[in-house]
């Protein structure tokens, strides 16, 4: 008897999967705020840097996604990029110029995305564009990726195995965009994030996730210097089971280091991570997060 009831609750709320229809797009409004008290450096062309304590994201974007074997290449084209900022005192019109120059650079550009079949991303890379004529085109782009796939984090959700909630939470594998360091190095440690579908209504479903971990940069680790970071989590999120999509997603974290560090007794502040996005409909309205 249990067999059955289980059985017809998995069929009634099947199809957590993403499906991309071929030649129809999806178009997403995404916003992410990203807290760095001890500043995060901006690079322009030439000489000037600013340092940010809190930098703003915001983008419109469209995706569309075709099978690449059992994983789905995805490609975003970003029709409008805007940069805001909290520069440290005295550098807040270099800050803003900065940011001005690299919300141009990225606009009309096109983000290229591995999808795996449970909806994780597997990879983010920028499309490249015209070639700068400093030695700094690589801090600058690798500081507008970063930022590009901190503001993606909320669409980054593992879905569970078959796309069936069987009632229960389920693990997310790896490390996700959400509960990552700013960093080109890459993210590495142990990070424990769990699923779970809260509610259904119809067609969509409530997600809900939280988690937490210890991580450091992956360069850091291989050096054997590396340095320690609590990083705890938190997310929610609607998917369309009738479309085959996210309506809408939030996340966010908070790291800060760990005890065992000298930074974590000198009272540093923690930096924090925060974005959503929302679905924009055939009739330009979008689908935001909902209190409830």
């Amino acid at each position: 008897m249990f067999w059955l009831v289980w059985t017809s609750i998995a069929s009634a709320n099947a199809g957590l999967e993403w499906r991309w229809s071929p030649g129809e797009s999806v178009a997403y409004h995404v916003e992410s705020v990203v807290e760095t008290p001890r500043g995060r450096r901006w690079y322009a062309e030439e000489n000037d840097v600013a340092r940010a304590t809190k930098q703003m994201m915001l983008m419109d974007i469209r995706c569309s996604g075709v099978p690449a074997g059992k994983r789905t290449a995805v490609t975003c084209t970003m029709d409008t990029v805007e940069f805001r900022g909290v520069a440290v005192s005295g550098e807040e019109d270099t800050l803003a110029a900065i940011m001005s120059r690299d919300a141009t650079r990225l606009q009309g550009r096109k983000l290229f995305i591995e999808m795996r079949a449970d909806g994780r991303f597997s990879s983010i890379d920028l499309e490249p564009g015209p070639p700068l004529k400093t030695s700094r085109a690589a801090r600058i782009q690798d500081g507008l990726l970063q930022m590009i796939q901190r503001a993606l984090a909320p669409l980054d959700l593992q879905l569970p195995k078959d796309g069936i909630d069987k009632g229960k939470k389920w693990k997310r594998k790896g490390v996700p965009l959400s509960m990552t360091l700013m960093t080109n190095q890459g993210t590495s440690g142990s990070v424990a994030l769990k699923h779970s579908v809260t509610r259904w209504d119809g067609p969509t479903a409530r997600v809900e996730s939280t988690g937490r971990g210890t991580v450091a940069e992956g360069a850091t680790i291989e050096q054997g210097t590396s340095t320690m970071l609590h990083v705890t989590g938190s997310g929610r999120a609607q998917f369309n089971t009738a479309l085959g999509v996210i309506d809408w997603s939030e996340s966010s974290n908070e790291i800060q280091y760990a005890a065992a560090n000298l930074e974590g007794i000198t009272g540093k502040e923690r930096s924090r991570f925060s974005g959503w996005v929302a679905r924009i409909g055939p009739d330009g309205e979008r689908i935001e997060p909902t209190a409830d």
